[in-house]
């Protein structure tokens, strides 16, 4: 050739480029999956860890409390954690 470039080069090279991104894309589309499946399960043994906790220290209150007593303690600690889990996601949002 001579050195000019002609429509059907530019059609070539535009169609190899959305090939490229289309590959790319697919690669991390598939890293983005596998890293919100790891946070679900780190959010299911998070949630299992607050559970025994939570059941650890009811068993701890109840002979000092008594068993309703020791219960409310717990949800209301538990509670309490919640609270200040969406305060500190709302403070993030702002």
């Amino acid at each position: 050739m001579n050195g000019q470039t002609t429509l059907a080069d530019l059609v070539i090279a535009f169609f190899d480029l959305v090939e490229a991104e289309g590959r790319e894309l697919r690669r991390q589309v598939g890293r983005a999956g596998i890293a919100l499946g790891l946070i679900a399960v780190a959010a299911l043994l998070l949630l299992a860890a607050l559970v025994t906790a939570g059941w650890a220290i009811y068993a701890w209150l109840q002979p000092l409390l008594g068993a309703p007593l020791a219960a409310l303690a717990v949800s209301a600690l538990l509670l309490a954690f919640a609270g200040l889990a969406l305060w500190l996601a709302a403070r993030r949002l702002q």
